[in-house]
């Protein structure tokens, strides 16, 4: 399931109580990370910058509410390290903004220099219940 981050928890909370909700961003980035919740972009691609993600249809598994990738998402470790993923992320911003939410991935992904990741459209999935 999906963690909010506590900067969104923080704007629902301040618009059920009648505060103005952030204006939805025009884009969404993806990012990866590690078991330290921090992204490994840097370390895999030497570069901090995010993945646009566009998302399908809100639909129901039966425990839930999903959302889905609805185009591939390619991440390409060109450069530095080595780093394993362990969740995605999702944010306002391609560099620095807030995270949105958080999700643990399927299984953990070792990504060595020179590898691909790529999330087929469907394939990556944000629940919440």
């Amino acid at each position: 399931m999906a963690s909010l981050s506590q900067y969104l928890e923080d704007e629902i909370l301040e618009w059920i109580k009648g505060t103005t909700f952030a204006a939805a961003p025009a884009t969404v980035y993806v990012d990866l990370l590690d078991s330290g919740d921090s992204s490994i972009l840097n370390t895999i691609a030497g570069s901090a910058n995010r993945q646009a993600i566009t998302f399908g249809t809100i639909t129901t598994d039966g425990t839930g509410r999903i959302m889905s990738n609805s185009a591939d998402i390619t991440f390409t470790a060109s450069a530095v390290g080595s780093a394993t993923a362990v969740a995605a992320a999702i944010y306002d911003a391609q560099t620095g903004g807030n995270q949105l939410a958080q999700q643990d991935l399927a299984s953990s992904k070792a990504i060595s220099n020179g590898d691909e990741v790529k999330f087929s459209a469907g394939n990556l999935t944000f629940k919440m219940d």
